[in-house]
């Protein structure tokens, strides 16, 4: 588990591989100058702007302007979930109790911490997105004192966070499964401590072969790139200011890649608790089944956009060009396609599951009062 959590918040020093070109090898991250900042940003605000042939979708609108806003809702539906945990904490005597009372941490198990933990990821997930809003504002406000450095730099840790977050969920789900028969296997029983140590292991395996996939995306990403520019184009590729802004670009990515690959896993576990562990019948089977699907859903998309975010980060490490000026705009439109999309997804999710949570400690103060009003209206129910 340690070596699955510093290897998710570790950032990559260095990487190289045989068939990678000398732009994607990692090397110490250097901070951008404004220049190379300020020229990727205007290729960047080609696409929201209002002349751009390709920047208004079917509805008329944006896609930058609309990016932004579901970033905008989703940041907002966060720090509302915050809200929530935070009054339930307050107002439920047994919570309160277990995290702030006498000896409080001796009575805490290992999945409480994680708990706790998947509250302040929400928390810092929601902190990160609105700052992400800010240099979208920034960027189509003209404003070019925002550094391309900071906005990856943030991406990168933003998305670590929460690739370590489903990773620690993902064994708190394998920990509560009861013993599994795999007889299909030649398994009698597989115990829940059996299972935890598969998922840890697939995790810190997970992660080397995520980094290694990364660099072969990035590379074929890269080359695919280089077909469609200009020889000055790519020239502008080895300036060192461009480089820097496209070596943190690609770390932002593989810190979304590890974030895709462990709600992956989390997806999964999610679903072989929905298969084992669900014992209520058809009816409890169908109302529990966006438990499993739901997340699954967000990993497709959030697979979609992290496509997309690498094609648009590249597109922004070098010069800007009339003649591919069309194109660069279609790779910022799919780029913001797959920000309304996974943001909206997640804000719709998250809201569903707050409001779920605080239902109950809204509902429970009517309840006498509305029991009492029955038994005046229909007696008989209560013989």
């Amino acid at each position: 588990v340690l070596l699955a959590a510093v290897a998710a918040l570790s950032p990559i020093s260095a990487l190289t591989t045989p068939s990678s070109p000398p732009s994607l090898i990692l090397m110490p991250a250097a901070l951008t100058t404004k220049g190379g900042a300020a020229a990727a940003a205007r290729n960047f605000k080609l696409a929201a702007s209002p002349s751009s042939s390709a920047a208004t979708n079917d509805s008329g609108g944006h896609p930058m302007s609309e990016a932004l806003l579901s970033i905008r809702k989703c940041y907002r539906t966060c720090f509302f979930a915050s809200a929530v945990d935070v009054t339930i904490t307050l107002i439920d005597d047994k919570i309160w109790s277990k995290l702030f009372g006498p000896k409080s941490l001796l009575h805490l198990r290992w999945s409480d911490y994680v708990d706790i933990f998947d509250s302040m990821s929400l928390l810092i997930f929601a902190v990160g997105l609105r700052r992400v809003s800010k240099f979208y504002e920034s960027w189509m406000q003209d404003d070019e004192d925002e550094s391309l450095s900071s906005f990856f730099s943030l991406m990168c840790w933003i998305w670590r966070v929460v690739a370590l977050n489903f990773a620690l969920e993902s064994l708190a789900d394998a920990s509560a499964l009861p013993q599994i028969s795999m007889e299909w296997l030649g398994l009698q029983h597989v115990s829940s401590s059996s299972l935890v140590t598969a998922v840890a292991t697939t995790l810190v395996l997970g992660y080397s072969m995520i980094h290694s996939f990364c660099a072969r995306i990035a590379t074929v990403e890269d080359e695919r790139d280089n077909n469609r520019i200009s020889s000055n184009q790519r020239e502008s590729k080895a300036r060192p200011q461009y480089k820097s802004i496209r070596m943190l670009g690609y770390r932002a990515f593989c810190g979304q890649a590890l974030s895709a690959a462990s709600f992956g896993l989390n997806s999964c576990m999610k679903l072989s608790k929905w298969l084992v562990a669900a014992d209520t019948g058809i009816v409890g089977r169908a109302s529990s089944f966006n438990e499993w699907a739901e997340p699954f859903a967000m990993t497709a998309l959030l697979i979609g956009l992290n496509k997309a975010f690498l094609r648009a980060a590249i597109v922004r490490s070098r010069e800007e060009s009339r003649e591919t000026a069309e194109m660069d705009e279609e790779i910022y439109k799919d780029l913001f396609t797959a920000q309304i999309k996974f943001y909206s997804k997640v804000a719709e999710v998250i809201k569903g599951i707050a409001i779920f949570r605080l239902l109950p400690y809204l509902v429970a103060p009517i309840v006498p009062y509305a029991s009492a009003a029955l038994k005046e209206i229909a007696p008989v129910l209560f013989e």
